[in-house]
């Protein structure tokens, strides 16, 4: 299977990005302290660039995350998941829809194809989600914890077979390991996360 995503361009762009500008930003309280106002500025400034870009690369995976899932039956499509991520005060909200909830849908997506894919553990997601809303996000825990994360989602998204998923199971490329068939949906009370999303699960 061709992989579709790259984890160590994926990994090292999120640590180098926020690394790098957690240094810059270091610089600059360096010259701040020294009374060096103007130069802390610039080095400031400069922070903001490796910072966007790990940013900018960090809302690119949880495109493709959701992207990876879309059967007819994810709670949400790429586009919403990161766009409504950039809308403020909104966004304490939604990250928890974004990314706490991804787990539960990817797992529920293996178990309708009825992949050979390990399931993943909402923990960290959940913990990466709430640091974000504590206004901890550019801290070294979460800077951390969202390098590790990165790699899991990666090796989850290349864990999907590559076919064309359709609303009623696999229509082209069938893989081996995916056995499409009928599902008869059933709702089921919503988990912790779920804020009201009608889940449903599928035998």
């Amino acid at each position: 299977m061709m992989e579709r995503v790259s984890k160590r361009f994926f990994v090292w762009s999120i640590a180098g990005g926020f690394t790098l500008g957690a240094l810059l930003i270091i610089a600059a309280m360096f010259y701040f302290h020294a009374d060096k106002l103007a130069i802390a500025v610039v080095w400031l400034l400069w922070a903001l660039v490796p910072i966007v870009y790990g940013a900018i690369v960090w809302l690119r995976l949880i495109y493709l995350m959701w992207q990876a899932i879309q059967d007819g039956h994810a709670r949400v499509t790429p586009g919403t998941a990161v766009g409504f991520l950039l809308i403020p005060f909104f966004n304490f909200y939604w990250v928890f829809r974004a990314i706490a909830c991804f787990p539960k849908d990817y797992n529920n997506f293996v178990d309708r194809h009825e992949l050979n894919a390990q399931k993943l553990e909402p923990h960290m997601f959940v913990a990466l989600s709430a640091f974000f809303c504590a206004g901890n996000s550019g801290g070294l825990p979460t800077m951390i914890l969202a390098c590790i994360l990165a790699s899991r989602i990666c090796d989850a998204i290349n864990a999907i077979p590559e076919m064309v998923i359709i609303a009623d199971g696999v229509s082209e490329g069938q893989h081996p390991e995916s056995k499409p068939k009928k599902y008869k949906p059933k709702r089921i009370e919503p988990g912790p996360f779920d804020f009201g999303a009608h889940q449903k699960d599928y035998k």
